[in-house]
């Protein structure tokens, strides 16, 4: 009787670390959400998903994913202590981003935060724009952020 009851504990025990290791450990994205402070040199930060027809198609999604600026389709403007910055990206559409950006050197590199832990496999073109403001007035080199292949960012 005690080799039983033995055997079913072990049992149990084991199946919980079995359980407990396979579980996927989930960020809680409303912590982020609650504590991410962006640059308090970004002015603004806007994402507009009601493209024209034009903007929607004839894309090159390996283009639009890249972290190169491609003049035809995306803006830099740098005016007096300002950096105005639009481009169009993939994205999915289901997922709510806060903009951010980094200064390393002379290089400004752009970032899109994930503010909710939401899936689904809608990918849509969107305009992203940023206002940073530019009080030495460098002209850096800028980096978008790269996404994946289903539209989330590739943070580097």
């Amino acid at each position: 009787m005690k080799r039983r009851v033995f055997f079913v504990v072990s049992l149990f025990i084991v199946s919980l670390f079995i359980v407990a290791s396979c579980t996927e450990k989930k960020v809680d994205l409303g912590i982020i959400r609650k504590t991410h402070k962006p640059s308090p040199n970004l002015i603004s930060f806007d994402l507009k998903y009601n493209l024209s027809k034009e903007d929607r198609t004839n894309r090159n999604f390996t283009k639009l994913s890249s972290r190169k600026f491609d003049l035809e389709i995306d803006t830099i403007k740098y005016t007096r202590d300002e950096i105005y910055i639009s481009y169009l990206s993939t994205m999915t559409g289901c997922i709510e981003y806060a903009g951010d950006f980094d200064i390393k050197g002379d290089s400004l590199n752009l970032k899109l935060i994930q503010l909710n832990n939401v899936v689904c496999p809608e990918v849509e073109v969107a305009r992203v724009i940023y206002k940073i403001r530019n009080p030495k007035n460098i002209q850096y080199k800028i980096s978008k952020p790269e996404f994946g292949k289903y539209g989330e960012p590739n943070q580097k």
